[in-house]
């Protein structure tokens, strides 16, 4: 009864986002299955909705509101990757190099959803599909910043184009070099703490 609270995916692995909407649906239900509860536990005893029983109720519609809110977000900004395109960067996954549906969020609170994103010693390429042009920018600036902050100096390069995406991986070698690996370990787990 309790896996459907917990999700057996690490973060950017391609079965994450599904496996996180079931999450997020779970406590959803259960915030407002609590929320009824209460209010009806408090109706039935004092024949009125003005008891102390109102208040948990109330509390429960808090987390209510930020599960839907989040499912909403992740539901809106999703988009699976097809399985040819998906092939084409299969190589990534195998090395791990390669993080499915991040959703990256920037110091303003705005998020961003990512297709995908590939890490090497050079920097960080990432699809978005659903990119405004004017955000691009902005988003490309803050990662960057953020990531100097703590102490990283890859870049990040957002691609809203699928070919040109595919022509700047093909370009990345398969396996990072013994030297740049923890750089990279380090960036990854620095981009991934950024993302949702």
């Amino acid at each position: 009864m309790f896996k459907i609270f917990k999700n057996p995916n690490y973060k950017g692995s391609y079965e994450y986002l599904a496996a996180r909407k079931r999450q997020y649906i779970a406590y959803a239900v259960l915030c407002a299955l609590g929320v009824a509860g209460f209010l009806l536990l408090g109706f039935l005893i004092a024949h009125t909705r003005k008891t102390i029983l109102v208040l948990p109720a109330l509390f429960c519609v808090i987390p209510f509101a930020n599960f839907v809110a989040a499912l909403i977000a992740m539901s809106a900004g999703a988009s699976y990757l097809p399985e040819e395109k998906r092939a084409a960067v299969q190589r990534f996954e195998d090395a791990g190099m390669l993080y499915y549906h991040l959703m990256y969020c920037d110091e303003k609170g705005k998020r961003q959803f990512l297709d995908c994103v590939v890490f090497y010693q050079g920097g960080i390429v990432a699809y978005c599909s659903k990119l405004k042009a004017e955000r691009k920018t902005d988003i490309e600036s803050d990662c960057i910043t953020r990531l100097k902050k703590k102490g990283t100096s890859l870049r990040l390069k957002l691609y809203t184009d699928w070919d040109e995406f595919a022509a700047r991986i093909a370009q990345i070698e398969d396996a990072v070099p013994e030297d740049e690996a923890k750089k990279v370990e380090k960036a990854e787990e620095q981009f991934l703490n950024l993302c949702l």
